[in-house]
């Protein structure tokens, strides 16, 4: 019986450790008559979805790309258990594109398996609003924004991603509630405490023989945090964000924010997330997550320590200093140097540099009587060394 199974997250639920997992063990997965399709070099399906463009990115979502070249792919796979393994699934935000997906696939396959892990919604915010403060994310900056606390700034938009209830009642429409398989991403509920464990378990996926992979995919502290959001918020340059980023030292304190507000958050998701439960028996627990806010201090953590305003500071004056030591200008004396340098073999280049300095420098006697001298050999067509210069100050 063939089975394919569609791994559609969610964000933030340790997605790419088990995408990474699997690249890595291919071969081993390949004898026991398992497969991936991944897009490219990349080990996932991202690469296979899209979004309209121009416009807004939601509330419409991502779809397939190229349906045809994806169900073509698809079917090349010669596997019994075909894995298809994307995070951005759980932006296909209208049933359209999920009913797509679903025509192709069930004609391939005997069973299809849609596999979804969810996290509270608070948690979950906090996670994916980090991760719009790296650079080229721009499904994160529009669903998230870019505010500074922990959790994003409440929008309408937020709710067709943390509405699980209604977010997979979409899915079940299209493939069958059979197919869905739902499970609570909590690490004191998942299968060995690790989500790659877990995912193993709950697809009956044997890992003898097969490696683990380093762990991927850290997470932004909260100086990291609001370091990118502002970045991406008043330049919209990935490579300045990506700059900062990377001469800002990541430290342990993730942003957190105050247990009332993490409340008040998911509070207007808890129905849904009884509804879901009731329908598809997912958790023991009847609102589906747990109501432990312990970790969380009562205030959210608003005010930087002067270890942290420090450390930004010292990452935006470091990146700033680079960025003009690579705008400054050449220096006049390595011009002059490299025009002597090409005089005899590339005397048009040599010129070049010489008209360059020039600029800095206009009436300097030094390198006048080099544009004259490189003038005269070009025209003459000798190609030569440079005589010496005139004596005293190139003035």
């Amino acid at each position: 019986m063939r089975q394919l199974i569609l791994h559609i997250g969610s964000h933030k639920t340790g997605t790419t450790a088990i995408q990474h997992w699997i690249a890595a063990n291919r071969d081993v997965l390949a004898r026991r008559g398992i497969a991936d399709l991944s897009f490219g070099e990349e080990p996932n399906a991202h690469g296979f979805l899209t979004w309209d463009e121009p416009g807004p990115i939601f509330p419409r979502g991502f779809r397939l790309d190229k349906p045809a070249e994806f169900a073509e792919a698809l079917a090349a796979v010669q596997a019994e258990r075909v894995i298809v393994s994307s995070e951005n699934f759980s932006f296909f935000f209208e049933q359209k594109a999920i009913g797509q997906l679903a025509r192709l696939v069930k004609p391939l396959f005997d069973e299809v398996v849609v596999l979804c892990y969810l996290r509270r919604q608070d948690r979950h915010a906090v996670s994916h609003h980090m991760e719009g403060a790296r650079p080229a994310r721009p499904p994160e900056w529009e669903l998230w924004g870019h505010g500074f606390g922990a959790l994003p700034q409440v929008n309408p938009l937020q709710a067709l991603y943390l509405d699980y209830d209604k977010r997979l009642a979409k899915w079940e429409k299209a493939f069958g509630r059979k197919a869905l398989r739902v499970r609570v991403f909590d690490r004191a509920r998942l299968e060995g405490g690790d989500i790659v464990t877990d995912f193993l378990t709950t697809l009956g996926i044997d890992a003898e023989g097969c490696s683990t992979p380093e762990t991927v995919n850290t997470s932004l502290d909260r100086v990291k945090a609001r370091i990118g959001h502002m970045a991406n918020a008043m330049t919209g340059n990935e490579e300045v964000t990506k700059a900062l980023l990377r001469a800002t030292p990541n430290s342990k304190t993730p942003a957190r924010p105050g247990r009332l507000v993490a409340k008040g958050f998911l509070a207007r998701y808890v129905a849904g997330n009884r509804a879901l439960n009731a329908r598809l028996g997912i958790s023991q627990i009847p609102e589906l997550f747990d109501d432990d806010f312990d970790d969380l201090p009562d205030e959210p953590m608003q005010t930087w320590s002067d270890e942290e305003f420090n450390r930004a500071m010292r990452s935006a004056v470091t990146v700033v200093k680079r960025l003009i030591d690579a705008s400054a200008p050449p220096r006049l004396d390595d011009l002059s140097a490299a025009a002597r340098a090409l005089a005899a073999t590339a005397p048009v280049r040599a010129l070049r540099l010489v008209e360059l300095a020039l600029l800095q420098r206009p009436s300097g006697r030094a390198l006048l009587a080099m544009q004259a001298e490189l003038q005269a050999n070009i025209a003459s067509g000798q190609h030569m060394d440079l005589s010496d210069g005139p004596d005293g100050e190139d003035e």
